[in-house]
């Protein structure tokens, strides 16, 4: 499969491996910090972006910590993988906008 370098949509070298990137993901990685809500997790089994093991570690960190949480694998890359889990991920978010509380899967 060919696929296109983040560095063709960046100004900067090693653009996921730089500082801004550093800091984003510090701020956001939530280390050993619970999720308030319930969590719906996916990713594309083939992602090659944003790698799954990295969902696949949160889903299993926020498990550890208590959270209510499901995971699931999707075929494909990354667009591939958005478009295919996108019906499941929008049934999941309407029931929880309709009050079914969510299944813990952990």
């Amino acid at each position: 499969m060919l696929t296109l370098p983040i560095d063709v949509a960046a100004n900067t070298p090693d653009p996921l491996h730089g500082p801004v990137a550093g800091d984003i993901f510090a701020i956001t990685r939530m280390d050993g910090m619970k999720s308030a809500v319930p969590l719906y997790v996916y990713s594309g089994d083939q992602e090659f972006w944003i790698p799954a093991w990295g969902a696949r570690n949160y889903f299993a960190q926020q498990c550890a910590l208590g959270a209510t949480a499901v995971y699931r694998d999707v075929l494909g890359e990354h667009l591939i993988a958005a478009v295919l889990g996108y019906p499941e991920a929008v049934a999941w978010v309407d029931q929880r906008l309709q009050g079914i509380p969510a299944r813990n899967e952990c």
